[in-house]
């Protein structure tokens, strides 16, 4: 698949739903301005996970406005892909405008989004390439119960449910050929979200990632993070919040 189609797919399943309109801070359990993710290479040593702090391999910043959603977001996972992002809402909280710089596999430019139309749960969008008009496309968002799928050109491509407590339980990525492509699943206690566990992935060629939470602030939050490709520790992700 090419690259820039990898990004492009992913952005697409990262945007906003149209009346999804107040993010509530991410997978935060409380107002926040901001946090820092940094990825560490990790091993272990007599059971216990090891990592030099002074050796960073990725790096990831997240600004939120003052209605939880995602104003800015910085990623460099070790110069191999780097993003930087800027997102714009209207007064009740919708996506209607995202431009993003990246850096991928030697390759750059800059890509964007911009809202030019709206019928209930239906976005109309316009997608561009290096400030060029490539095309435009439709994003729907259908909510059943705790279900939410999103459709992009009336394709399935993501599906997302949650439990009584509006925790997300379960994601699931669709190919275009309407099959799954990648899921994923989470599991709590209380408010403390403890693992996650994601399956290969069919059209990118992930492996399969499974992530444990393993400490967390006094507002419930996690601050450290394990990750193990197909049950190898492979790294670890210290999280700072500045509320």
């Amino acid at each position: 698949m090419n690259k820039l189609t990898i990004l492009f797919l992913f952005t697409i399943l990262t945007l906003t739903g149209c009346n999804n309109a107040k993010q509530g801070y991410g997978d935060l359990n409380s107002k926040a301005k901001s946090y820092v993710l940094r990825d560490y290479d990790a091993y272990l040593e007599e059971d216990k996970i090891s990592y030099n702090r002074s050796e960073p391999i990725g790096f990831q910043e997240v600004t939120f406005d003052t209605w939880g959603n995602e104003a800015s977001t910085f990623k460099n996972n070790n110069g191999e892909f780097i993003e930087s992002q800027v997102n714009k809402y209207d007064e009740k909280g919708k996506l209607i405008y995202r431009k993003s710089y990246f850096r991928l596999y030697g390759e750059e430019g800059t890509t964007a989004y911009q809202l030019i139309d709206q019928k209930k749960d239906t976005c109309f969008y316009s997608y561009y390439l290096n400030d060029l008009k490539k095309t435009e496309y439709i994003h729907k968002l259908v909510i059943k119960g705790k279900s939410k799928s999103h459709y992009v050109n009336n394709t399935l491509v993501s599906v997302e449910k949650k439990n009584k407590h509006n925790q997300i339980i379960e994601q699931i990525a669709y190919k275009s050929d309407g099959t799954p492509s990648r899921q994923c699943t989470y599991k709590y206690s209380g408010k403390l979200l403890i693992q996650e566990n994601c399956g290969k992935d069919k059209t990118c060629n992930l492996p399969e990632h499974t992530y444990k939470y393993l400490k967390y602030d006094d507002r419930e939050n996690w601050t450290f993070r394990a990750t193990y490709k197909q049950g190898e520790l492979e790294k670890v992700t210290e999280r700072e919040i500045q509320y």
